[in-house]
């Protein structure tokens, strides 16, 4: 019979229970040895540059975090991580008025506020990086012409009168100087221009810059729809004809051409000229050819779909 075999179950029970109380007797031994022991670890603490000298700006820097390498027990450091220590450096930059261009601090300026902001209980070991680079720029102001950006959607046989225009069209920035050299407009926000004839649209604002608190702009444009007009115009014979005249039946014609109401009123028939194509009608004249073709010579821009009426002519040589 194996030893034990009959022993009851509440017996191995109490049995369990207390090999379970001497491993956790041992493990806390373990714990409370180990935290009571220094060691070694490495803090992030966020950099936070503060006090920007009037007129500069900030544009970039090398680091956001210093490391820090504490020594420390391991309950100062279990209890800084279950506190969640929100532990962050500022670093003033008031001493470097009117200085510009990449800069550099040196962590050990900031070393007491580390060993504060740490505590008694923790030795600071080192500080990582070594410097801070940043770089300040001086602040302009610069008036630029603002940029619609927008997408055309005029049904109908409509057209841009007036094409889309910010009001105002120039803005004053304010920004970092090398910025500001590089730009040569500002753009909106991109918008689809239709029969509304105005939109609010959103600006885009260059990094850093700003626009007199200024977010958006009033974008307005007119539209106009294309009608058909017709005009008479005389013929005009440019070529030289030798011992003979021509004579052009009829010797005007009428010109059909789609515009805007407005730009139609504009127009006279000076501003066309109908000539005759052909150099040499009696060739036409030997070829059976009763009628002469014409082309336009000359169209004022602002109108489409130009025709003659009618394309070609009739025509007698006088000799």
């Amino acid at each position: 019979m194996v030893a034990g075999a009959n022993r009851p179950a509440s017996w191995l029970r109490r049995e369990g229970r207390v090999l379970l109380i001497c491993i956790g007797i041992s493990f806390f031994i373990w714990l409370l040895r180990t935290l009571t022991e220094d060691a070694t670890s490495t803090i992030a603490i966020p950099v936070t540059f503060t006090e920007i000298p009037e007129g500069a700006c900030l544009m970039e820097s090398s680091a956001t975090q210093l490391l820090v390498d504490v020594n420390s027990s391991g309950f100062g450091l279990i209890g800084r991580k279950l506190l969640g220590a929100d532990d962050r450096i500022e670093v003033s930059l008031a001493s470097f008025s009117g200085r510009y261009g990449r800069l550099k601090i040196g962590s050990d300026v900031v070393s007491d506020d580390v060993k504060e902001l740490l505590g008694d209980y923790r030795d600071l070991v080192r500080i990582r990086p070594d410097s801070l680079s940043f770089n300040l720029s001086i602040l302009n102001n610069k008036s630029i012409p603002v940029v619609p950006t927008f997408t055309e959607n005029l049904g109908g046989g409509y057209f841009f009168k007036q094409h889309p225009s910010p009001l105002p069209e120039i803005v004053v920035v304010r920004g970092p100087k090398e910025i500001l050299d590089t730009l040569n407009f500002i753009r909106t926000m991109p918008f689809v221009a239709d029969e509304s004839e105005e939109a609010r649209v959103p600006l885009i604002i260059p990094h850093l810059c700003s626009i007199d608190g200024v977010t958006e702009t009033q974008i307005r444009w007119t539209i106009e729809q294309w009608t058909e007009h017709v005009i008479r115009v005389g013929i005009t014979d440019v070529h030289k004809r030798d011992g003979y005249e021509l004579k052009l039946l009829p010797d005007s014609v009428d010109i059909h051409f789609f515009a805007g109401s407005e730009r139609a009123s504009m127009l006279s028939p000076a501003d066309f000229r109908v000539v005759v194509r052909e150099k040499d009608p009696e060739s036409i004249a030997r070829s059976g050819a009763t009628r002469l073709p014409l082309m336009l010579d000359s169209i004022p821009m602002g109108i489409r779909d130009v025709s003659l009426d009618p394309g070609r002519i009739e025509y007698l040589i006088i000799r």
